[in-house]
């Protein structure tokens, strides 16, 4: 630990301290899922990418697993919209649109989301681990799905085509985020500008 961090965090209380040290694991596990994946994860490895060691590690998350689960909730909370673009007090449904397609790219295609990736393929061999990582992502996707129905409700939109909207781009932006994950590169706009197209044409033209 650097001078100038010591000098800080000797003025933290206790409990201020505890809280930046769990940051830094957590923010260290992030970065190494990203880089490394879920099999080259290791908790040497976390501790020295933050900066804690072993053993000071061990009083906040004792086995990888206590860490993975309290790196998906990090993970999740980082995931939360940011604060949404204006709209006009009436929205057109368009409006709407392009919101929430912005939105679905900056998760679904961030490096959060790759973490979340990894976190699952963690899940395949943990039973339980895997139902807690559904339960959390389940939570946090429908919170979030409800209030992009509620915004377009407020366009205008009936609630059977605002569902079929978020459905679909959902699955699609998933789609497209494994795919990078696997093939390791990085998504092309070019190849995701017919899929708006398409949503744009439907919300205008519903009866094709």
């Amino acid at each position: 630990m650097d001078s100038k961090r010591r000098r800080t965090e000797k003025r933290l209380s206790q409990p201020e301290r505890r809280k930046r040290t769990q940051d830094r694991l957590l923010r260290a596990a992030v970065e190494l899922l990203i880089e490394r994946g879920y099999s080259n994860l290791t908790l040497d490895l976390v501790s020295k990418r933050a900066g804690v060691s072993r053993g000071a590690q061990t009083n906040y998350f004792p086995t990888k697993r206590d860490l993975l689960l309290a790196t998906m909730r990090q993970v999740v909370t980082d995931g939360m919209p940011k604060p949404l673009p204006r709209l006009p007090k009436r929205p057109a449904a368009t409006d709407v649109l392009d919101a929430f397609i912005a939105e679905s790219r900056r998760f679904f295609l961030g490096p959060r989301y790759t973490a979340m990736i990894e976190l699952h393929v963690g899940g395949r061999h943990d039973p339980s681990l895997a139902d807690e990582l559904v339960r959390l992502q389940r939570k946090f996707r429908q919170a979030m799905d409800d209030t992009w129905l509620t915004l377009f409700a407020a366009a205008g939109v009936s609630r059977k085509m605002a569902k079929d909207i978020v459905e679909m781009t959902d699955n699609f932006f998933r789609g497209v985020a494994l795919l990078a994950c696997i093939q390791i590169v990085t998504p092309d706009k070019r190849a995701i500008a017919p899929w708006e197209a398409t949503l744009r044409e439907k919300l205008v033209k519903p009866g094709r």
